[in-house]
C-alpha cells in the first residue's frame, strides 16, 4: 500500500544514493588546472603542516582572504591519511550539492498535497537542480561556494519554516546555517535568508492587518523578530574574527572590510570581476544548461499553466519566487559579479523547470523527444571525438589528451547510469527517458571527456622539476600583479608548499607594511612575459640563462620559464 511517509523516506535515500554515485567517485580524477581550487586546497594543507587551523600561514607569511569553515571541512576529509588531495579538497562541494539537493527535495514535499504526483515534483526538481551545468561544475571543484549556497538554501527553509509557523519560538537550525554560513565566506549567509523572509513576513504581516495603525504596528514588531536572529548567527563567527585578529592584527580587519564592504560598493583596490548590470541574464541561461533549451522551446501562451496567479498564490510558491527575485536583484548591485553568486537561486528555478518539463511531457511530448536525442547526439559526438583523439588518430591544436585509466570510472558510471535509469523510472516515469539523458552526459563528462582534456593543462607535472631544482636553494615564484595576490597556485600546492612567494611590494604598500628583504639566490619560476617587468622592478637581482619549461601555466596562461638568481 502507498503511503506518503513512506515512499519519501524511500525517495530521500534513492536521491542521495544518486547523487553520491554522479559525483563522489570521480572528484579525484582531475588534478588542479586552475588558480581558484589549489588556492583553497594550500589553506588547509597548511592546517595539517602547521597545525593553526584559526589562520593558517604560507611559509611566507601570507593568509586566506576568507574565513576557514571550508577549509575547516577540507581538512576534517583529509584527517584520515594526513594529506590534502585533490577528491578529498573537492569532497565539502559534492557533498553540499548533494545535501542542497535534499533539502530542497523534502522542503517541496512537506509543504505540498501528499500524493505520488507531488513526490515525483520534488524529486524531479532535485535532479534538476544537480544536473544543471552551474550546479555541477560547482560540486567538482574545491571552491566556496557550493558549500555556501548550502548554508544559505538550509538557513532560507529553516526561516520559512519560521514565518510559516507565525515567528514563534527561535529557529535555532536556520541561526545555526547563517552562521555556518558566516563562517564559510562571510555576512551574505545572514543577510540573503532574512532579506527574503523577512520581507515574506511583511507580506504575511500586511494581510493580516486591518487598518494602517496596526500594520506598522505589525511591520515594526515583525522587524525587530529578526534581530536577535542577526545577532545569534553572528556568535560563533565573531569568536573566530577575534581568533583571527589577535593573531594578525590590523592586516586581518582590512582583509575584512575589504572583501565584504569594498567588494559590495565596487570600490577594491584591484578590479575583481567586474561586469555590467546585464551580466547575470546571459549567465544564468548557460548556468541552466542543458535545461535553457527546454525553457525556450515552451510556447509564451503555455507559461501561465507553469506557475500560480500572484492573487492565488500560496505561501510556499510566494517565498519560492520572492526567493529567485530578491536574491537576483541583490546581486546585480555590485560590480563584482560571478555566475557561482547566483547558486542559490537554482533550487527554486529548478522547481519551476521540473513542471515545465512535466507539463511538456503531457502536453507536447514529442519537444521532449527532441530535446532526448539532441542530447544523445551530442554525447555521441563528444565520445567519438574523445575516442578518435585517445587512439592518436584525430587531434585538437593545444589541447593534446594525457593517458587516461578509464577502468574504474567506466565501472563506478555504469553503476551509477544503472541505478539513475531505475530510480527515475519511479520516480519520473513520464520524462525518465530525457532526464536519463542529461545524467548520462554529466557522469559521462566528470568521469571519461573532462579529466584527461582538463589534466593537459595543469602545471602538475612540473613539480617534480621545481623540487629537483629547488633541492639546495630555496624555490620563488614571481606574476606581475597589481595587487600582489596572484601566484602560480597550483605548482605551490604540487610542492607542499616549497615554491614561495616573491616580496610583493605592491601587498607592502597595500597593507602598509615594510615588505620583506630580497632573497640572495635561489631559483625563479616566472612567465616569460613578466621578465621584463620583474627586472625593471627589482634590477639589482641578477637573472642566468633560463630553463624552459615549453608549457602554458594554467594560472597565468604564460609559458613559464626557471632562473637561478642570485
Amino acid at each position: 500500500m502507498w503511503t506518503p511517509k513512506t515512499e519519501r523516506t524511500r525517495a530521500t535515500l534513492l536521491l542521495l544514493l544518486l547523487g553520491a554515485l554522479m559525483f563522489l567517485p570521480f572528484l579525484g580524477l582531475s588534478d588542479f588546472n586552475s588558480k581558484g581550487e589549489p588556492r583553497e586546497a594550500i589553506v588547509a594543507q597548511q592546517m595539517l603542516l602547521s597545525g593553526n587551523w584559526i589562520l593558517p600561514e604560507t611559509p611566507d607569511g601570507e593568509f586566506a582572504y576568507k574565513p576557514p569553515m571550508f577549509h575547516w571541512l577540507i581538512a576534517i576529509a583529509s584527517l584520515p591519511t594526513g594529506e590534502v588531495t585533490e577528491w578529498t579538497s573537492r569532497l565539502p562541494s559534492a557533498l553540499a550539492a548533494i545535501l542542497t539537493a535534499l533539502y530542497t527535495f523534502l522542503f517541496f514535499t512537506r509543504r505540498a498535497r501528499e500524493d505520488a504526483k507531488t513526490l515525483s515534483t520534488a524529486f524531479l526538481t532535485s535532479i534538476v537542480m544537480l544536473t544543471s551545468f552551474e550546479v555541477w561544475r560547482a560540486a567538482v571543484n574545491c571552491r566556496v561556494d557550493m558549500v555556501l549556497t548550502f548554508f544559505i538554501v538550509a538557513a532560507l527553509f529553516h526561516l520559512y519554516s519560521w514565518v510559516e509557523g507565525g515567528l514563534r519560538g527561535l529557529p535555532l537550525a536556520g541561526i545555526v546555517m547563517m552562521g555556518l554560513g558566516t563562517l564559510t565566506k562571510g555576512p551574505v549567509a545572514i543577510l540573503l535568508p532574512c532579506m527574503v523572509c523577512g520581507i515574506l513576513a511583511l507580506i504575511v504581516t500586511h494581510e493580516r492587518s486591518e487598518n494602517t495603525r496596526q500594520r506598522t504596528w505589525r511591520w515594526t514588531k515583525t522587524f525587530l523578530r529578526f534581530v536577535p536572529l542577526v545577532l545569534l548567527a553572528l556568535v560563533i563567527p565573531a569568536l573566530w574574527y577575534y581568533a583571527a585578529w589577535h593573531q594578525a592584527g590590523n592586516k586581518f580587519l582590512y582583509l575584512v572590510y575589504e572583501e565584504n564592504v569594498l567588494r559590495f560598493l565596487g570600490r577594491m583596490p584591484y578590479h575583481s570581476h567586474e561586469h555590467g548590470l546585464f551580466y547575470y541574464f546571459p549567465i544564468l541561461l548557460a548556468g541552466l544548461l542543458p535545461w535553457t533549451l527546454l525553457l525556450l522551446a515552451i510556447p509564451l501562451r503555455k507559461w501561465h499553466a507553469v506557475g500560480t496567479r500572484w492573487r492565488d498564490i500560496p505561501l510556499q510558491e510566494l517565498f519560492s519566487r520572492l526567493a529567485i527575485l530578491l536574491i537576483f536583484v541583490f546581486y546585480l548591485i555590485p560590480k563584482s559579479k560571478r555566475g557561482v553568486y547566483l547558486l542559490p537561486l537554482y533550487p527554486f528555478l529548478s522547481y519551476y523547470i521540473a513542471r515545465v518539463v512535466i507539463l511538456l511531457s503531457r502536453e507536447r511530448p514529442k519537444i521532449l523527444t527532441v530535446f532526448q536525442w539532441t542530447l544523445s547526439g551530442i554525447l555521441l559526438v563528444a565520445v567519438t571525438g574523445y575516442t578518435l583523439i585517445q587512439f592518436g588518430l584525430f587531434s585538437i591544436k593545444g589541447f593534446p589528451v594525457a593517458e587516461y585509466d578509464a577502468e574504474w570510472p567506466m565501472l563506478m558510471a555504469v553503476v551509477c547510469l544503472i541505478a539513475a535509469y531505475f530510480i527515475l523510472q519511479r520516480y519520473a516515469p513520464r520524462t525518465s527517458l530525457a532526464i536519463y539523458n542529461v545524467v548520462v552526459v554529466v557522469v559521462l563528462l566528470i568521469a571519461f571527456i573532462l579529466p584527461p582534456v582538463m589534466n593537459t593543462k595543469s602545471d602538475k607535472p612540473f613539480a617534480a622539476v621545481i623540487e629537483a631544482e629547488s633541492a639546495h636553494v630555496p624555490a620563488y615564484n614571481y606574476v606581475a600583479d597589481d595587487t600582489g595576490m596572484m601566484h602560480h597556485f597550483t605548482l605551490q600546492f604540487y610542492t607542499d608548499g616549497r615554491l614561495l612567494n616573491w616580496p610583493s611590494t605592491n601587498e607592502s604598500e597595500r597593507f602598509n607594511t615594510s615588505g620583506h628583504q630580497l632573497p640572495e639566490r635561489g631559483i625563479l619560476l616566472i612567465g616569460e612575459k613578466d621578465v621584463i617587468k620583474f627586472q625593471q622592478q627589482f634590477p639589482e637581482v641578477r637573472l642566468h640563462a633560463p630553463e624552459d619549461l615549453h608549457h602554458r601555466s594554467c594560472d597565468t596562461r604564460q609559458n613559464l620559464l626557471i632562473y637561478r638568481f642570485d
